[in-house]
């Protein structure tokens, strides 16, 4: 059996890449979200140093992989263009900051011990994700759905 030049050399770094994520498209893409994610949330939080911070920027990350993997496949349909691509990172984004809310309203009122009725604890829930998403989520949103770009234009090598 004959083999060709061609064939016995090594594709380039980037069509390895493009190929992994065209089979792979739930596992590059969560872990692309959570690994954009986490370093945002790490940089965002450079002044504070304790292990919360560590397991906050470790949530951050785990709820972005987790809807990166959601919407992994619907990234690298046939016919999508950069705007449908930024459209699903965002979505991810958004889908991963009602994914992250429950606990970080949670850790927020942990010392506090009084006794809330269930539409107060609702009512905090809603607040913190107002307030999280005007203060940072938005540059989450934003890197998510860039990153989404990236990918797409990746895989369409």
């Amino acid at each position: 059996m004959r083999y060709s030049a061609s064939a016995s050399r090594m594709p380039w770094p980037s069509s390895r890449l493009a190929y992994a994520i065209r089979t792979r498209p739930r596992v590059s893409v969560a872990a692309a979200f959570g690994l954009v994610a986490g370093v945002t949330a790490y940089v965002g939080w450079t002044g504070a140093r304790s292990a919360s911070i560590f397991l906050l920027c470790g949530a951050v990350a785990l709820s972005h992989g987790a809807a990166g993997a959601a919407v992994g496949p619907r990234l690298f349909q046939r016919g999508n263009n950069a705007r449908r691509a930024f459209a699903t990172g965002a979505r991810a984004s958004l889908i991963a900051l009602a994914l992250f809310l429950p606990g970080f309203a949670w850790w927020i009122a942990a010392g506090d011990n009084s006794a809330r009725s269930f539409v107060v604890r609702i009512v905090f829930v809603i607040f913190v994700g107002v307030t999280t998403l005007v203060a940072a989520w938005w540059a989450m949103i934003l890197l998510c759905g860039m990153t989404a770009v990236l990918l797409s234009r990746i895989a369409a090598e």
